[in-house]
């Protein structure tokens, strides 16, 4: 394995891009994946739309022989924006053709239309009214999409393969952090560029957001359930260092929520709770008591973290919703 600069050669022809993200942002950098295939040259993902990721993304293909023009296909493993986020200035420097899941390319929701849903999601989960314009702006924030689905050539249903030599491909369509997750599977190597959905260090946010229905962490739950079956000697996630086998990894992102979902458990045999008066009695950062502590984005976060979780209870009949207020069952 070779390492120059912000690169390091993962496997033959198979490039790890450190990418830059946003000053102070706590995960430091996005694993960009540049593959030099025989059919021409492939991008997994491409950093956030800034001037240093830009120059990043140059600086690192010029180190392998290339220039940006010499890519003609990136796949997006989702549309957050710190992995999609300079697409559009790749493509208005002339590249590429573009594959994403359907699932990450709905049109936004007009001005009403958001307004109406963040009401209507505030409302449910029980904040404070006092508290809404907070949680509005952290919410506001998160409507910004990185790219268009126009920007988008072939939508992807997660069963495709891309021969792509030296390597063949396989997608999985992995739900649960993004709606239209996708992570990239090479079983002869036993590869995955498993982008967002299996993380080194950090457990993968997957939340419940206005307007989206999908229950995610059911979701999640069961992608990872499949990604458990594969055969992996070599694990590419989209932050952090790469690691071998994703399963390890994988029994411990499973137990990280079945200790999540017994707490909300313990949380309800007090008693009916909307999903904001929960997310206040769980730990956070690894402490009890520690919500106060916590600003108007983490809080956001968690309590989109609290409502899938309890949506999945729901779903298995762990726990009833009455009106706003979550009981538990047994």
């Amino acid at each position: 394995m070779e390492r120059t600069s912000n690169i390091t050669e993962e496997a033959p022809n198979l490039y790890r891009i450190a990418v830059p993200l946003w000053p102070r942002h706590p995960l430091g950098h996005v694993n960009v994946y540049l593959l030099r295939s025989d059919d021409g040259p492939v991008l997994v993902d491409c950093g956030p739309d800034t001037a240093d990721a830009y120059a990043t993304l140059v600086e690192a293909c010029h180190a392998l022989g290339l220039a940006l023009t010499d890519i003609r296909r990136v796949f997006l493993t989702h549309t957050h924006p710190d992995h999609c986020g300079l697409l559009s200035r790749l493509r208005s420097d002339g590249t590429p053709q573009c594959f994403a899941h359907p699932a990450e390319l709905t049109t936004p929701p007009s001005d009403e239309e958001a307004e109406a849903d963040f009401v209507q999601w505030a409302d449910r989960a029980g904040i404070p009214e006092a508290e809404h314009t907070a949680y509005h702006q952290v919410a506001q924030g998160f409507r910004r999409r990185a790219c268009s689905p126009s920007a988008i050539d072939r939508p992807l249903t997660g069963q495709e393969t891309f021969v792509w030599p030296p390597y063949i491909f396989r997608v999985f369509w992995v739900p649960g952090h993004a709606p239209g997750l996708l992570c990239l599977y090479e079983p002869v190597h036993g590869l995955l560029i498993a982008s967002d959905h299996v993380l080194p260090e950090t457990s993968p946010h997957v939340g419940s957001f206005p307007a989206r229905s999908d229950r995610p962490l059911s979701s999640y739950l069961a992608s990872l359930d499949r990604i458990r079956q594969l055969r992996v000697q070599r694990t590419l996630p989209g932050h952090g260092e790469p690691f071998g086998d994703a399963r390890p990894r994988i029994e411990e992102l499973l137990a990280h929520h079945q200790e999540r979902l017994q707490e909300i458990r313990t949380a309800l045999a007090a008693g009916p709770r909307t999903a904001y008066a929960v997310a206040t009695e769980l730990s956070w950062m690894g402490q009890r008591g520690s919500w106060s502590r916590l600003d108007p984005f983490q809080r956001f976060l968690a309590l989109t973290e609290t409502i899938a979780h309890l949506e999945h209870l729901v779903e298995t009949g762990d726990v009833a919703l009455e009106g706003r207020h979550f009981v538990a069952t047994a």
